[in-house]
């Protein structure tokens, strides 16, 4: 069951967070800010196994093969309490990001002629943000 919940979780992220970048950066930064998104990702993932293992080792009393069920609940509690901070910090970051305004960049591409992108939806989200 929790291999299920976790592969739910993972998958749903991997799902919903491109959306959410594409939405938060103008059109000429998606790229940039998909790879950022990846790296960061794939950076938390590798301090995340690198962190459930050295709390694994040190459970794990030295001649036997596999820690004991207290080295297991460990790792799963330190994640636990990682994921809440880093949860509050994201929220706290965001929360202080929008007293100033909107976190969007300024529009910056060139004025067209007559009804633009924007008013005919082409440009999604664009035209809401005026």
């Amino acid at each position: 069951m929790t291999m299920a919940l976790a592969g739910l979780g993972v998958g749903m992220n991997f799902a919903v967070t491109p959306g959410l970048v594409v939405a938060s950066v103008p059109a000429h930064e998606t790229g940039s800010a998909m790879s950022f998104n990846q790296v960061v990702k794939y950076i938390g993932y590798s301090a995340g196994s690198a962190l459930s293992a050295m709390i694994l080792q040190a459970a794990t009393s030295s001649g036997q093969e596999i820690p004991p069920g207290s080295g297991y609940r460990t790792a799963g509690l330190t994640g636990c309490a990682v994921w809440a901070a880093t949860a509050l910090v994201g929220y706290v970051l965001i929360r202080t990001g929008m007293r100033g305004g909107s976190l969007r960049m300024p529009d910056t591409r060139p004025a067209t002629a007559g009804a633009g992108a924007d008013s005919e939806g082409l440009v999604p989200g664009a035209g809401a943000q005026r």
